[in-house]
């Protein structure tokens, strides 16, 4: 089968690298796959060279200006007409709209992949996507089965499609980690990703452990770097918050780290979570809407804190930076967890929808 995936950029994000890992699993299974994407932006995930690769703009001035929205339509539709995929695949709200508006008259069938939670607070724009246009997709993929609850009878095509795991879980238990607590995620979002919750909560307890650092990968704008060190020093914990910008080989980093901490104030899914729990981190997570409970099911697998807690948050953030024999429990069976979004099982999800189709 030919299909196209359509995303706006590869140069980093839980959508794009959803993109490199399903577009390689499907060419792996015998597909012939196309991809379009904003070439004037480095890609930071890799693309099996099988892959046939186009551009979404022709010129830089394509790229940044305020027609660009006609551009991608021109060009995508002429991909369209020149290589006549059975599917294309958008990935986000507005490559969602470019697939569907593109693809008419075509023949074509689209699947709109939904990558964050349908009750998180958008702009108008994206609102009248995700209510109308994606009524003309021939489905709909969401992540969760909290935002299905969400959804109701709105959206019948729509089909629960976890992300899936991005690197291989280990295999045997790591004795020696850094004594730290790891955050990873886009420091332009930091609001979004609760860093400063994580600070904060940070400041409250980091004399209890001399021995131990908070540590946040992700690269950002200057201006969100610094906000972030500012506030760090603000509450007398600057020596103790370690920036690691952007890390290409995240998954070693989450080897040698002992918890890590999802502190966001919205959160789709939670990609970064069950990568951190295939690493063996013994992670905590506040739970948004009940998605994270979807990955944590039970104290044995991770620690989940309701409602933003903050005091629960410390309480059982302090519980597993002293006991390490709850850590040890807690990665083994995160590991044991995170093994069910092997990109092989999530793969059969995705050739059961498209033979449907």
């Amino acid at each position: 089968m030919k299909i196209l995936f359509l995303v706006d950029r590869m140069s980093g994000g839980g959508a794009e690298r959803f993109t490199s890992l399903l577009s390689d699993k499907m060419v792996r299974d015998g597909h012939e796959v196309l991809l379009m994407s904003d070439t004037y932006f480095p890609s930071v995930y890799p693309l099996n060279e099988s892959i046939k690769g186009y551009p979404l703009f022709h010129t830089p001035k394509e790229s940044g200006s305020l027609l660009c929205l006609f551009y991608m339509f021109r060009h995508v539709r002429k991909v369209m007409k020149a290589e006549r995929p059975a599917v294309v695949i958008g990935v986000m709200p507005v490559m969602n709209l470019v697939a569907i508006m593109a693809s008419i008259g075509l023949d074509i069938k689209t699947i709109v992949t939904h990558h964050t939670s349908f009750d998180r607070r958008v702009g108008i724009h994206i609102r009248l996507i995700q209510n109308y246009v994606y009524r003309l997709a021939s489905a709909v993929t969401i992540l969760t089965q909290a935002d299905d609850k969400i959804l109701g009878n709105r959206l019948p095509q729509k089909v629960v499609m976890p992300n899936p795991l991005s690197f291989p879980c280990i295999t045997s238990e790591i004795k020696d980690r850094k004594k730290n607590v790891l955050l990873v995620g886009r420091l332009d979002v930091w609001e979004l990703k609760g860093f400063d919750l994580m600070i904060k909560m940070w400041a409250r307890i980091e004399q209890q452990f001399p021995d131990w650092t908070l540590d946040i990968a992700g690269s950002g704008r200057t201006s969100s770097m610094q906000y972030l060190v500012d506030y760090a020093a603000s509450l007398g914990v600057s020596g103790r918050v370690n920036f690691l910008g952007f890390c290409d080989e995240i998954d070693a980093v989450m080897r040698n780290s002992s918890i890590f901490a999802l502190t966001s104030r919205v959160e789709g899914f939670g990609m970064v979570l069950i990568e951190a729990m295939s690493q063996g981190c013994a992670s905590i997570a506040f739970d948004c809407g009940g998605r994270q409970k979807e990955i944590i099911r039970s104290d044995e697998e991770g620690l989940i804190v309701e409602n933003h807690d903050e005091d629960a948050f410390i309480s059982k953030l302090c519980l597993l930076m002293e006991d390490e024999e709850v850590r040890s429990k807690i990665s083994r069976n995160g590991i044991i967890r995170a093994n069910s979004y092997h990109i092989d099982l999530i793969g059969k999800k995705w050739e059961e929808l498209l033979s449907s189709l």
